[in-house]
């Protein structure tokens, strides 16, 4: 499937979180929130049969505008990291059996293995309030 349309299937999923602005990549400026940008951190190569399949890691950023009540952002943030409901990353990425993603590129198999660094993320010199998702995804 390769690295283009792995990413792109993940963007997909994301995107059925309604109001979240989904980007394949860090996009250059941030003006509408909340936002979530796909990165690729490594790659694993291995040999299935004749064949080589990759698992790929991958890193997803959520982030929402910061103001100055911190308890407002907080609410904004954190059904992001539930693990079900409409806002869930981890139930996008897992997948809804409900959801038809056969008119976008999707991935064999992925999975959100955890998050972390919730708090203050600096964005182009800019902070905001968000959070790290790591993600494995198998390109068989």
């Amino acid at each position: 499937m390769g690295l283009v349309n792995v990413r792109l299937g993940l963007k997909a999923r994301l995107e059925t979180i309604t109001g979240l602005r989904v980007f394949e990549s860090p996009p250059d400026s941030i003006n509408e929130f909340p936002v979530a940008f796909v990165v690729p951190v490594f790659g694993e190569y291995f040999r299935t049969g004749s064949s080589t399949s990759v698992k790929w890691f991958f890193e997803v950023t959520v982030m929402v505008e910061r103001s100055s009540n911190i308890s407002d952002a907080q609410t904004a943030l954190d059904p992001f990291i539930d693990t079900s409901g409409g806002s869930s990353v981890l139930a996008a990425i897992n997948g809804n059996e409900d959801l038809d993603y056969s008119e976008s590129p999707t991935v064999d198999t992925s999975w959100v293995q955890s998050f972390k660094e919730y708090g203050t993320l600096i964005y182009n010199n800019v902070p905001y309030l968000g959070v790290k998702f790591d993600l494995i995804a198998f390109d068989l």
